[in-house]
């Protein structure tokens, strides 16, 4: 450290608010250093989605497979949670007869599931730079059947 004073504020421009990294250089002591941050961000998008496990949901006769796979890099991980919630109304009309009853039996089934993903995600900047890097999950979902609505009618 010198003893100088200190230099007036220097505004950077951060971008996007992601910060990649640390930057600078040294000699003896450390000469600059400084915040290396993503630009702009114009689109973020998940493509290339595989699901490996998608196969387990149907049924085969047979399947008998083998290999050895050996990788070296670096890894590193990333949480992202989005929920998307929707209300939906479903309805049926019955129609009573004078004189009558009518039993009513409806089913809806739900099956929620958790999907393991892995793809490539890929951030285009708005200044026109791509950012690519692969990405690995587990998809949380739910979904139902159509309604079906059972009807009996029996004399009062």
């Amino acid at each position: 450290m010198t003893i100088c004073g200190l230099t007036t504020e220097n505004h950077m421009d951060v971008g996007s608010g992601y910060c990649l990294g640390v930057v600078g250089r040294s000699g003896a002591d450390i000469d600059c250093m400084g915040f290396m941050f993503l630009n702009a961000v114009q689109s973020a998008v998940l493509t290339n989605v595989n699901y490996p496990t998608i196969n387990q949901l149907i049924p085969k006769i047979a399947d008998v497979t083998g290999g050895y796979q050996v990788e070296v890099g670096v890894e590193s991980t990333y949480s992202q949670e989005q929920t998307d919630e929707r209300t939906e109304t479903l309805s049926t009309d019955v129609d009573v007869p004078p004189g009558k009853k009518v039993d009513v039996n409806v089913t809806i089934g739900r099956a929620t599931f958790d999907m393991p993903y892995t793809g490539t995600v890929q951030i285009t900047c708005k200044n026109g730079s791509v950012l690519q890097y692969e990405t690995k999950g587990t998809y949380k979902g739910v979904t139902y059947t159509d309604i079906k609505v059972d009807t009996k009618e029996s004399p009062l």
